[in-house]
């Protein structure tokens, strides 16, 4: 299947897949309890029906409960409580068909933390779990309810970000929300002082639809992405690295930065006293 193929999915399913599965329940309900109503069965029978469709729905919405509950664990990350990876995949699916359906922006950001294997080597896995934690609440805070803040393992964390309007979407304003989300994330190591920072790519629905033979199409065409949310993440996730260049430099920036505000460090470790 080609990118095109892909983009274009298969048309006479997509009224079907956007109907929730209440809706296809009433719908079933309808057919069959319908025809049985239209039978000689009297008001007495009626009632019968009236009760029978009622104990389905109940049933219904307990099975429901149990699956979303399932679901919740299978897709959320224990430690963070965000999406971890099959979340984030899941959700980055129903994104892109609803970008090219509604031809909105969609962006995924990769973002790769800057100092945790320090932290969680000298502080000890505590303030590394700690500081995990504090991300994906920061982040959470800074972006908006309508955008997914995931982890997809150890230090890597992504955004899904849509946008109505292509014109909404910065790319520098983004890099810059994660930066300040994770301004002054600093855990110490006796007077030693160990910030978190942020390496970040970016990759965008837009950078898809008009790639012909860049990063998009050389990953689909290899096979080492077979879906376009996996390109997505994946060409994020390259130009992740070509932002790594500048770690260095931040993280000595922030270090400075968190002995001029504190004076005199803590004497012990402990992931409270991140600043």
């Amino acid at each position: 299947m080609s990118l095109k193929q892909e983009k274009t999915g298969m048309a006479d399913e997509t009224e079907h897949r956007h109907k929730t599965d209440r809706e296809l329940l009433e719908d079933g309900l309808k057919a069959v309890f319908g025809v049985a109503a239209d039978a000689n069965i009297g008001e007495e029978g009626r009632k019968n029906l009236d009760v029978a469709a009622d104990t389905i729905r109940q049933v219904f919405a307990r099975a429901m409960e149990t699956i979303e509950g399932l679901e919740k664990s299978v897709m959320s990350d224990p430690l963070t409580g965000v999406p971890n990876r099959a979340g984030i995949m899941h959700d980055l699916e129903k994104r892109i068909e609803n970008a090219r359906r509604l031809e909105h922006q969609l962006a995924v950001v990769f973002i790769d933390l800057d100092g945790f294997k320090d932290v969680n080597d000298q502080c000890g896995h505590a303030a590394g779990d700690d500081a995990l934690i504090k991300t994906a609440d920061r982040f959470t805070s800074a972006f908006r309810k309508a955008d997914t803040v995931g982890r997809l393992g150890g230090d890597e964390m992504v955004l899904l970000l849509s946008y109505e309007d292509s014109t909404q979407f910065s790319e520098d304003i983004v890099k810059d929300k994660v930066r300040e989300a994770l301004d002054g994330l600093v855990y110490w190591h006796g007077k030693t002082p160990f910030p978190i920072g942020a390496s970040i790519g970016l990759a965008t629905l837009d950078d898809l639809q008009h790639a012909e033979e860049g990063a998009f199409e050389t990953l689909w065409r290899s096979g080492e992405a077979k879906s376009v949310a996996d390109v997505m993440v994946k060409v994020a996730d390259k130009a992740m690295y070509a932002d790594k260049a500048g770690k260095a430099e931040r993280l000595a920036a922030a270090r400075e930065k968190a002995l001029d505000n504190t004076g005199n460090a803590p004497e012990k470790t402990s992931p409270s006293r991140s600043l």
